[in-house]
């Protein structure tokens, strides 16, 4: 269930007050979730792998700390992000 305490009027998000959710193997996710928008936080252990999925809405992914790999389309082609980077899709 998508927790929206931590949501203050400036949009600032208190992440330590979002419930976190273990998804598997490590994962953990925690979402903020308004009427305009949801708000999602993953952490990552080393070397971990996320099930394809597809979305009908836009995404946008702002990495942290470390790195990530998408595979695109039909995974023949990937898109490496770095720290402190932007990736829209």
């Amino acid at each position: 269930m998508p927790d929206t305490r931590a949501l203050k009027a400036a949009t600032r998000i208190d992440w330590s007050r979002v419930r976190e959710e273990n998804v598997a193997g490590g994962l953990v996710r925690r979402v903020v979730q308004t009427g305009d928008f949801t708000l999602v936080h993953y952490t990552y252990p080393p070397r971990a792998t996320f099930k394809r999925h597809e979305h009908p809405e836009a995404q946008l992914t702002y990495i942290i700390r470390g790195e990530i790999t998408f595979a695109l389309g039909n995974a023949q082609q990937t898109d490496h992000i770095l720290q402190g980077a932007f990736r829209y899709a």
